[in-house]
């Protein structure tokens, strides 16, 4: 069985495509070990069948010059792990998703002649992925729009999508239940998001009693935060609350809701694109913008609304819910343009690129002779 290493970072948006391709090459017959530089997602990749292999890793977006040479020092540490687990494991090919990882083994792979993909999840590509662009044999994007970001090498660049696990996939299609109360879905990414907790409840807070017992809510906050949020919403007789830090069965959740509040995360928006599902996206406001972008994406096409921060205001959200929660051809609107954004078969793509680059197999000496060569033989 030939192997995979699958490099990513310590987040879910690294994590979650990734996985989704590990699953799909999975069912192709390939063994794929997990590579990755923080150790939140190892017990729910080995619950999902996979090794998991730990790189030293230390965040590169700091200002403290301590700090920064710690990394560097780490990368350095990480560079000599990931060609120890090159040779470990002989892949057949490298698959990252962005994230310290990645780089470190992609680089270790190079020195060894394992060839290797890089898949960039967002409309502005990441810094890991914009570096390896020139070592990489292909980059798989996700939007058109990336390719201006790897011009330079656009003959190596796949227009793929971006991956999204099976259970997403297989919550396609499934029908909401209309006579329910107004479900509403708040997520922060896979390490929640302050700005949510301090404003949604201060949102549905001014929607009125008689709003209230009709919405059903589902918050996905910072541990810190799962108190005083709950107890925030205790306070306002909902239909229903539950707050919690992390969620394993979000597609069935999703299916359930009427409108998403969440950080526009290329997975966050691949999901409800797929789904179907409104959204109202509030991107990070990340030093190169690309959430902002990544929302624009579905806000353009009439697929979400976008609030950026400034105007992520209680009243305003408030006055977003109410024109949702009067008006169910606008959510019916909404849904039918997101899913036209969906990209179900993302994840084979990626792995089909992969399957091709493992073919060569220049680990293992394996490329099949042409058929000249095999009459001389």
């Amino acid at each position: 069985m030939k192997k995979i290493l699958m490099a990513t970072g310590a987040s879910g948006g690294h994590v979650f495509p990734a996985l989704a391709i590990a699953q799909e090459l999975k069912m192709q017959g390939f063994e794929c070990i997990f590579v990755v530089g923080g150790g939140r997602f190892k017990k729910m990749l080995e619950k999902e069948g996979f090794k998991t292999e730990m790189l030293p890793a230390a965040p590169w977006n700091v200002k403290n010059p301590i700090r920064k040479i710690w990394a560097l020092i780490n990368l350095g540490r990480a560079l000599v792990k990931a060609m120890m687990l090159v040779q470990k494991h002989h892949p057949s090919a490298i698959c990252g998703t962005g994230g310290y990882a990645t780089v470190a083994l992609v680089l270790a792979g190079k020195t060894s002649g394992v060839p290797s993909l890089v898949q960039d999840q967002n409309t502005l590509p990441g810094r890991a992925n914009l570096f390896l662009s020139r070592w990489v044999d292909k980059i798989a994007i996700s939007y058109d729009i990336s390719r201006q970001a790897f011009s330079k090498y656009d003959e190596k660049v796949v227009m793929c999508g971006n991956p999204v696990r099976k259970e997403i996939l297989a919550a396609r299609g499934k029908k909401r239940l209309e006579e329910t109360p107004f479900n509403v879905l708040v997520l922060g990414g896979s390490l929640g998001a302050r700005i949510l907790s301090d404003v949604v409840p201060n949102a549905l807070a001014e929607m009125g009693e008689g709003r209230l017992t009709k919405i059903s809510i589902t918050h996905q906050a910072r541990p810190e935060d799962v108190d005083r949020v709950k107890d925030a919403y205790r306070k306002l007789g909902l239909a229903e609350v539950d707050v919690k830090s992390f969620y394993d069965d979000i597609p069935n959740r999703m299916v359930k809701t009427h409108l998403v509040i969440t950080r526009a995360g290329a997975s966050a928006i691949s999901e409800c694109a797929l789904l179907g599902r409104a959204s109202i996206l509030v991107p990070h406001r990340l030093a190169d913008h690309h959430q902002l972008h990544n929302a624009r994406i579905l806000s353009d096409r009439q697929g979400a609304i976008l609030l950026e921060e400034p105007d992520f205001t209680p009243q305003n959200l408030a006055e977003k819910i109410k024109e949702f929660m009067g008006n169910p051809e606008k959510v019916s609107a909404m849904e039918e343009s997101a899913q036209k954004m969906a990209q179900p078969d993302a994840a084979k793509k990626v792995a089909d690129e992969v399957k091709l680059l493992a073919d060569h197999d220049v680990m293992h000496m394996k490329e099949p002779l042409d058929s000249e060569e095999e009459d001389v033989v």
